[in-house]
């Protein structure tokens, strides 16, 4: 599980993918030199966080989703396959 600030290139090309994630949104203000992200957004994404830390079964399912979908995905064989296939 992570938390993500969704950015354009993960929105176009990550999230599609299936990834469970907390996300800080998309948006953000630039105040004094620092990005913030929405104080309702950082509130909803404190709240999924605690329920995540709260329950252990959860936690396991997200782990284990994200892990085989970074193994399916982004793994040293897939990139393998991948260069094959265009080296081809």
């Amino acid at each position: 599980m992570g938390i993500i600030f969704e950015y354009p290139v993960y929105k176009k090309d990550i999230t599609p993918l299936g990834f469970e994630i907390v996300s800080l949104g998309n948006k953000v203000k630039l105040t004094n030199g620092l990005y913030k992200v929405n104080l309702d957004t950082i509130i909803k994404a404190k709240e999924q966080i605690l329920e995540i830390l709260f329950d252990i079964h959860k936690a396991i399912e997200s782990v284990q989703k994200n892990f085989e979908l970074g193994r399916k995905y982004f793994s040293y064989d897939m990139l393998e396959k991948k260069l094959r296939y265009q080296i081809k």
